[in-house]
């Protein structure tokens, strides 16, 4: 669903920005982004399987819900919620580096006053980055907190 919905907005973001913008002697400052984003979401598509060998630790078999051992089910929701921070947080830098690709392509772009605030960017780059640190470090903590239960 995530992909699907990543490579809808791509398609959508393009679209715009190709009619939006069909004046502009340069598209591609409008049309890569989206282009790109669709072409993450089929990335993300064909990698979601390897991503799920990956949480259940190689294990290709269909096991019944009382086979899922307490360390799977601990390791699975860092993971969740590592991908969740990742994910949230990777589309608000790449809409940050997108505005600041666009202003610095064309100056007159944009009226006086709006200017991409780093602030915003390290928040979401740290976000981002602790996102990816949970995702990595999912299966020590998940044995971790599995022996102190």
């Amino acid at each position: 669903m995530f992909s699907l919905s990543w490579f809808i907005q791509g398609i959508s973001q393009a679209a715009v920005g190709a009619v939006c913008n069909s004046r502009s002697g340069n598209l591609a400052p409008f049309l890569i982004p989206g282009l790109l984003l669709a072409l993450l979401s089929v990335v993300v598509w064909i990698s979601a399987p390897t991503v799920a060998k990956y949480a259940a630790k190689g294990n290709d078999e269909i096991n019944a819900l009382g086979q899922i051992s307490y360390v799977e089910l601990l390791r699975t929701t860092f993971i969740g919620l590592g991908l969740f921070f990742c994910l949230s947080s990777f589309a608000k830098i790449f809409n940050w580096l997108h505005f600041f690709w666009i202003h610095t392509a064309e100056p007159m772009a944009f009226p006086d006053g709006m200017t991409p605030s780093y602030y915003n960017l390290t928040k979401e780059a740290v976000t981002f980055g602790a996102g990816a640190l949970v995702i990595a470090t999912s299966r020590y903590w998940a044995e971790k907190i599995s022996r102190k239960a």
